[in-house]
């Protein structure tokens, strides 16, 4: 690969960092409203396999900025609270306890 070549790619992937970097908080609100909508929307149609995965693919999302936002935090020497919702959702989840009882 050419110097030229490279330093376009390493402009290209810069770019897409920082696009990510201004705009990840607004896309992960897009797609959590998303989530919840169609999990509401198929637990109107009595689809309960799609409306818990609809819901757990949103608590993903807010697991992942949840941690994304305390390492950003702790780079930055500060520990937010964050670090506590983290913790919370991560005892909590593999336990089961936050699940419904069926």
């Amino acid at each position: 690969m050419s110097q030229a070549a490279a330093i376009t790619r390493t402009g290209k992937v810069a770019g897409a960092r920082d696009w990510l970097g201004r705009y990840l908080a607004e896309l992960l609100l897009m797609i959590t409203v998303a989530g919840l909508l169609a999990g509401g929307l198929a637990a109107l149609a009595g689809a309960g396999a799609v409306r818990d995965g609809a819901w757990f693919a949103v608590g993903c999302c807010g697991a992942a900025y949840a941690l994304w936002a305390m390492i950003d935090s702790l780079r930055r020497r500060r520990l937010g609270v964050d670090a506590i919702a983290l913790l919370a959702v991560g005892v909590r989840w593999p336990s089961g306890s936050c699940w419904p009882r069926r």
